[in-house]
């Protein structure tokens, strides 16, 4: 991910002066710090590995660190800075995401509870190819609450 947001592959991430990784605010590290002048703008990154009737959902193990995370993403928002969840789904037979609430309730509570304090939701169906470093957006997808 880290190569796809310099080489601009996202759109609403472009702009930014400066991307650092492993970055920690309050109680956590979150994937990414996105930083210019007048705004932040911190991503943690969700790999969706479980697929069903092209549905996909996260997590698919109990996370309370993964809660933390967005209890904290909220906090983030409400504070005044701009935060967001990327879902990344690297299997191309989903067209959703979903909180996997039989796994994981409080997951569930918690990235519903985030998205209605502002924190951006986004998931992509991709293409990652390790050995060279890529990821292509095959396409975006609608994260469903």
């Amino acid at each position: 991910m880290h190569e796809a947001l310099i080489q601009g592959k996202f759109e609403k991430f472009c702009g930014y002066s400066e991307i650092r990784r492993e970055v920690t605010v309050l109680n956590s590290r979150f994937d990414f710090g996105l930083f210019s002048e007048e705004k932040e703008y911190y991503i943690e990154v969700k790999g969706v590995t479980l697929v069903e009737d092209r549905q996909g959902f996260f997590p698919d193990a109990p996370t309370k660190r993964g809660t933390r995370h967005l209890e904290e993403l909220a906090e983030i928002r409400q504070n005044g800075r701009e935060a967001g969840v990327v879902f990344i789904v690297q299997r191309e037979d989903a067209d959703v995401v979903r909180p996997n609430d039989r796994t994981d309730k409080d997951f569930a509570n918690a990235l519903k509870a985030a998205a209605e304090a502002g924190v951006d939701l986004m998931a992509y169906v991709c293409k990652v190819d390790v050995e060279e470093r890529r990821m292509d957006i095959v396409r975006e997808i609608p994260v469903v609450l």
